[in-house]
Parts: structure tokens; C-alpha cells; sequence
């Protein structure tokens, strides 16, 4: 599987990132920009599979791990989204993704954060994300998104 072929043109960084997934040498945390529409939240799944596929090739598409990325229920493999209802994501569901950065995976490996559409985090839930970028839990990565990186505080 070579799902990547698709983005290749769209980011000098691409090729770069999907060695360092493959590798295991991924670094704690990726901002992908660009504008709606380019598949940034494609890329950070890919990138998911990678992290988490057992296979030599990687992302196979095919093994256990990467059909739990791809259903969206592999259980190191989690995205925040806002509160039912609600356009902004909130402190609450924040804290929630950030204790569960403090537990080891559960399949072994790397626990992954998706966070797309990143801009929609408030002011409270991007303050309260600082700190664990800042310090890391070991064998966690962060995969954030966002079409508008100028919503996001220049820590961030």
C-alpha cells in the first residue's frame, strides 16, 4: 500500500515524515497546514497507520493495527473533537485526551493524538495542551491539523 503517492506533490515534508513513522523515530508533535480541502486530516491518519503498523512496509493498510486506524478504533490512536454540539474544543475534552497521554499504549509502541481542525481549540484547551507538549510522556506523538494557524497561540 503507498497511500502517500496521493500527497507527495503537496509537501516537500511528506516523504521525510513517513520515514521518520516508519522508522519509529518520530518526533512528539507535527502541525500540518494548509488549506481546506488538501488532505491534511488523510495525511495524519496515514501517518497513524505508520506509527502503529506491524509490518515491514508501512503503512500496509492490511494488518490489525492499521484496520483499527482506519474504523477508527484503534485504542492508541485517539481524536479529539469538540463536545457534542458544541463548534470549539473545550478544556474538558482536553484534559481528558491529555490523561490518557499519561498511559501507556495499550498494543505496545506509540500512542498517537490526532487533533484536526486544531484551530478550534480555545484558548483554555490549547493553554492546558502546553505543558504536555512542552514535556512529553514517552512513546506519545501528537498529530495536529489546521487551516488557519493563525487561531492557534504562537506556543502552540
Amino acid at each position: 500500500m503507498d497511500a502517500f503517492d496521493g500527497y507527495l506533490g503537496q509537501c516537500a515534508h511528506i516523504p521525510r515524515l513517513r520515514e521518520e513513522f516508519a522508522r519509529g523515530e518520530m518526533g512528539h508533535a507535527y502541525l500540518l497546514t494548509g488549506p481546506a480541502g488538501t488532505g491534511k486530516k488523510s495525511v495524519m491518519r496515514l501517518l497513524a497507520m505508520t506509527g502503529v503498523c506491524r509490518e515491514k512496509d508501512k503503512p500496509c493498510g492490511k494488518c490489525g493495527p492499521c484496520l483499527r486506524v482506519l474504523a477508527g478504533t484503534h485504542p492508541d490512536v485517539v481524536e479529539l473533537t469538540p463536545e457534542d454540539k458544541k463548534r470549539d474544543i473545550g478544556v474538558g475534552p482536553m484534559r481528558t485526551l491529555l490523561e490518557k497521554a499519561q498511559t501507556r499504549a495499550q498494543e505496545g509502541g506509540v500512542k498517537i493524538f490526532e487533533i484536526p481542525d486544531a484551530d478550534r481549540m480555545n484558548a483554555a484547551a490549547q493553554n492546558a495542551l502546553l505543558k504536555t507538549l512542552e514535556e512529553p510522556p514517552e512513546g506519545t506523538v501528537f498529530l495536529l491539523s489546521t487551516s488557519q494557524p493563525s487561531k492557534l497561540l504562537p506556543t502552540v
